[in-house]
């Protein structure tokens, strides 16, 4: 999942434009359910953030509330 995003990432500013990335963060209402789902988006966020000059911001979402 993180490469194909950072290679469009990068087709993207070798064409001279600035990119956002929002990528989504699920918060669960019980900090027991948070190692139930993955960490993707800490994945896609810190991958970003070394490989590219891309903006990132995390978009939280709350669950089960």
């Amino acid at each position: 999942m993180v490469r194909p995003v950072l290679d469009y990432i990068r087709k993207r500013r070798e064409e001279g434009r600035w990119v956002v990335v929002l990528v989504p963060s699920i918060v669960p209402s019980h900090l027991r359910y948070r190692m139930l789902h993955n960490q993707r988006d800490l994945l896609l966020t810190f991958a970003l953030q070394r490989q590219t000059d891309a903006v990132v911001c995390l978009l939280p979402i709350r669950v089960g509330e």
